[in-house]
C-alpha cells in the first residue's frame, strides 16, 4: 500500500454531546438563579436534598461547562477536518479535536468490536484493541476492565464500527506480512 487512507469523523455525535451539555448548563443556570433570586434558605429548606442539591447544581455547572467546552474543541477539528484516522503501511494515526495518537503495526493486537451492555436503548460497538508495548496506565486499565483491550477508538466514524474494524486488521495484517495479497487486503473499497 502505497498510499494513506483518510477516514474521516462525523460531526453528527459530537454535535449532539455539545448540544446535551449545553442544555444541562442552561438547566443548572436557571436552577441557581432561580435560588438566588428569592429566599435561598427556603429553596434549599423546599428543595429536596437541601445543601448537599445546592452545592451539586454548582458542581453540575461546572462538570458541563467543561464537558460543552470539549465537545465544542471537537466539532471545531471535525468542521475543520483535522478529526480523522490516517492509515498507512506502517501503522494509523489518530487525531482529533484535543490529541494526536500514532501506533505502528507491531504495536498493537487485532482489532476487534466491543459492544456494551445496555438494556433500553441502542448503542454503537466500539472498536478496541491492545497496545502491546509500554505503560498503558490508569485510562488502559480501566478500559480493559470495561471493555477487555487497553485501547479503543473513538467513534462517529465515515465508515461502520464493522467496516472500520475489517479495514484495520487487514490492513495489519498486510503490514505484518500476515496477508498472501499484501497490496490488495489494504485498498479501501
Amino acid at each position: 500500500m502505497s498510499d494513506r487512507v483518510v477516514v474521516k469523523r462525523q460531526p453528527e455525535g459530537v454535535l449532539y454531546g455539545a448540544l446535551g451539555s449545553l442544555a444541562f448548563v442552561a438547566l443548572c443556570t436557571w436552577l441557581l438563579i432561580s435560588a438566588h433570586s428569592g429566599d435561598l434558605e427556603a429553596w434549599v429548606a423546599n428543595s429536596s436534598r437541601g445543601w448537599f442539591g445546592y452545592y451539586g447544581v454548582w458542581f453540575g455547572l461546572v462538570f458541563f461547562m467543561w464537558t460543552g467546552w470539549a465537545f465544542l474543541k471537537d466539532i471545531a477539528a471535525v468542521l475543520r477536518e483535522r478529526a480523522q484516522l490516517e492509515i498507512d503501511e506502517s501503522g494509523f494515526i489518530e487525531r482529533d479535536g484535543s490529541r494526536e495518537r500514532w501506533l505502528r503495526w507491531d504495536e498493537v493486537s487485532a482489532f476487534e468490536l466491543h459492544i456494551p451492555a445496555r438494556k433500553f436503548h441502542a448503542v454503537t460497538p466500539i472498536i478496541v484493541f491492545d497496545i502491546l508495548h509500554g505503560e498503558v496506565g490508569a485510562w488502559g486499565r480501566m478500559n480493559k476492565s470495561f471493555a477487555g483491550k487497553n485501547a479503543y477508538l473513538r467513534q462517529g466514524y465515515e465508515l461502520q464500527p464493522q467496516d472500520l474494524a475489517d479495514l484495520l486488521n487487514q490492513c495489519r495484517d498486510a503490514a505484518l506480512g500476515n496477508s498472501l495479497e499484501r497490496e490488495e487486503n489494504c485498498e479501501r473499497s
